[in-house]
C-alpha cells in the first residue's frame, strides 16, 4: 500500500466514525506535512496551544492514549502515577502503528484498530476551537473540548507540563 493511499484511508477512517458517532467531520487538508503542533497551527492560523497532540504510551506494556495542547510536554512520571503503571514510556513507531492503526505524526483522538485508554490534558482549551489530527500527516479537524471529551470517553486529569 501506498503512503497516499494510507493516509487517505486514515482519513476516511477518522471521518467515519466520528460521523457514526453524530459528528460532522470539519477536516482541513495542507499541502505540506503538519507532523508538529507548530506546523498545524501556522497552517490553520491559530495558536500552538489550540493544536492537540495525540501522543501514544506504553504503560506496562498497555497503550494508552494520552491527548495534550501542543504547546505542553507529556508528563511521563504523572501518567505513570494516574495510571497506576511502573513503566511509563512513549511508544515505538511499530507500536503505535500496530495499536491505533496510524502512523506517528498522524494519531487522531478516534478510529483506532483497538479501543485505548484514553487522558485528556486538564490545560487543553475548553472554551473555543480545537485541533486535533484527521488520521494524515497533513490534516487536522476542528472540534470543541467537550465534544473530543465525549468522543474520546477519555478521562481528564493533569498530564502535562511546559513545553
Amino acid at each position: 500500500m501506498d503512503e497516499g493511499r494510507l493516509d487517505l484511508s486514515g482519513e476516511k477512517k477518522v471521518a467515519e466514525t466520528l460521523r457514526s458517532a453524530g459528528y460532522e467531520p470539519a477536516v482541513s487538508r495542507f499541502s505540506r506535512g503538519t507532523e508538529t503542533a507548530e506546523a498545524s497551527a501556522r497552517e490553520i492560523g491559530v495558536h500552538v496551544s489550540r493544536i492537540i497532540k495525540s501522543m501514544v504510551v506504553s504503560a506496562d506494556g498497555k497503550p494508552v492514549l494520552v491527548l495534550l495542547p501542543g504547546d505542553r510536554r507529556a508528563d511521563l512520571k504523572a501518567i505513570s502515577r494516574f495510571v497506576g503503571a511502573r513503566k511509563v514510556r512513549l511508544a515505538d513507531p511499530e507500536q503505535v502503528t500496530k495499536w491505533t492503526g496510524f502512523p506517528v505524526g498522524a494519531v487522531p483522538p478516534v478510529g483506532h484498530v483497538r479501543p485505548l485508554r484514553v487522558l485528556l490534558d486538564e490545560d487543553i482549551h475548553v472554551e473555543g476551537d480545537i485541533y486535533p489530527a484527521a488520521g494524515e500527516k497533513n490534516n487536522a479537524f476542528k472540534t470543541t473540548f467537550q465534544d473530543l471529551l465525549e468522543m474520546t470517553g477519555g478521562t481528564v486529569c493533569r498530564i502535562s507540563r511546559e513545553g
